[in-house]
C-alpha cells in the first residue's frame, strides 16, 4: 500500500473511531491508528500499520477489519494486571486473563515488548506471542547539559501516569535525601497531592522539555511493579540519569539484570540511593541499545507473507496461524 493510501486510511479510522468515542462516552474504546514508520515505507517497499490499544478495543479492532486494515496487538501493563482487582470496580485477575485471551485468540501473533512480559503472559495460557522491544529518540532524549531544576539534591524524578498500577506512593513515602519531584497527571493525583506535600508536583510539560527535566535528576526510581516496559526508564537512560526499580519483568530487560543503567533492588530506597552511584555515561550507554532502527528490523522480522495479507513467522520462520482457521493478523469479525 502506497503512504497517501495508507494515511487516507488512518484518517477514515481515526474519524470513525472517534464517532464511536462520541456516541458511547462511557467507554474508554482505545487509541487511534498510527503508521508505524515512513522508513519501513522507503526501506522495504511496503507500508505496515498498526492498532494501538490502551485497553481491549473490539469496536477499534472490528472496524479494522472492516477497512480491510491488518491488526497488530501489542500488550500494555494496564491490559493483563499481575495484581488485578485491587481498584474499585475492577474484575479480578482470572476475569481479565479470559478477556484479554478471548479478544487475542483470532490475532495470528500477539506483541510483547520484553522477555520477561513474555514468559508472564505464556504462564497465563497466552499463545502465539512474539517480541518486539520498543526504542527510543536517540536525537531528542540525550544528556542536556547544565540542566537544573533549582531544587535541593540529590534530586529522585517520577514521570508517568498518576494511578494504582503505578504503585507511587512506594516512591512517594521512601525517606530519601534532598527532593522528590513528580511530573505527571491521572486519577490519584489529587488524594497523592495532599497526602505528600513535601513532594516537588510539576503536571504535565511539553514532550521536548523532557530531556532537560531527566538530565537535571541524579536518580529516575520507578516503583510500578506491573510495567510491560517502561518507555520513560530508557528516556532517563537515554539522557543519562540512573534509573531504581524493582527488579521485575520491564526493568529487568530495560535496565538490565546485571544493572547496567541503572540498579534493580527489592529494597527500592536502597536502589534509589545506590543509583547515585552509577555513572551517567553507563546509563546512556545502556540506551543506545534500544535504537529504532533495530526495532523495526525486529518488527519485520515478525512479517511473512500470507493468504488474505500479512501474518506473523514463528521462530522457525514459518506461519503460526489462528486456532481453527487460516493464517491471519486481522482480528475482530466475531
Amino acid at each position: 500500500m502506497h503512504q497517501p493510501a495508507l494515511a487516507e486510511l488512518a484518517i477514515r479510522l481515526r474519524e470513525a473511531v472517534d464517532g464511536r468515542r462520541r456516541s458511547r462516552p462511557r467507554h474508554h474504546l482505545g487509541e487511534a491508528f498510527h503508521p508505524v514508520g515512513p522508513r519501513l515505507e522507503t526501506e522495504r517497499g511496503a507500508a505496515l500499520s498498526e492498532i494501538g490499544v490502551a485497553v481491549p478495543d473490539i469496536a477499534a479492532a472490528k472496524l479494522a477489519g472492516d477497512l480491510g486494515l491488518e491488526v497488530i496487538a501489542p500488550e500494555h501493563p494496564r491490559d493483563v494486571s499481575r495484581d488485578g482487582g485491587d481498584r474499585p470496580g475492577q474484575a479480578g485477575p482470572d476475569v481479565q486473563h479470559a478477556a484479554f485471551r478471548r479478544f487475542h485468540r483470532p490475532s495470528a501473533g500477539v506483541l510483547v515488548p520484553t522477555e520477561g512480559m513474555l514468559a508472564i503472559l505464556r504462564g497465563y495460557g497466552f499463545g502465539r506471542l512474539r517480541s518486539w522491544s520498543h526504542g527510543v529518540d536517540l536525537g531528542l532524549f540525550c544528556p542536556v547539559a547544565g540542566a537544573d531544576l533549582g531544587l535541593p539534591r540529590p534530586v529522585f524524578l517520577y514521570v508517568g501516569r498518576l494511578s494504582y498500577e503505578k504503585n507511587l506512593e512506594d516512591f512517594l513515602r521512601l525517606d530519601l535525601p534532598g527532593s522528590k519531584v513528580v511530573y505527571g497527571v491521572g486519577p490519584l493525583a489529587d488524594p497523592l497531592r495532599r497526602r505528600y506535600p513535601a513532594v516537588h508536583w510539576r503536571g504535565v510539560v511539553p514532550r521536548e522539555r523532557l530531556p532537560a527535566i531527566y538530565s537535571a535528576a541524579d536518580a529516575f526510581v520507578l516503583p510500578s511493579r506491573s510495567e510491560t516496559f517502561g518507555l520513560v526508564m530508557l528516556e532517563a537512560m537515554a539522557c543519562g540519569t540512573p534509573v531504581a526499580a524493582y527488579p521485575e519483568a520491564g526493568p529487568l530487560d530495560v535496565v538490565g539484570p546485571q544493572g547496567d543503567g541503572g540498579v534493580l533492588d527489592a529494597d527500592l530506597r536502597a536502589a534509589a540511593l545506590a543509583a547515585l552511584r552509577v555513572p551517567r555515561e553507563q546509563a546512556r550507554a545502556r540506551a543506545l541499545r534500544f535504537d529504532w532502527s533495530a526495532v523495526c528490523d525486529q518488527f519485520l522480522g515478525h512479517l511473512v507473507p500470507a493468504r488474505g495479507g500479512h501474518g506473523f513467522a514463528d521462530s522457525a520462520g514459518s506461519l503460526a496461524p489462528a486456532a481453527g482457521g487460516p493464517s491471519r493478523a486481522a482480528a475482530g469479525r466475531g
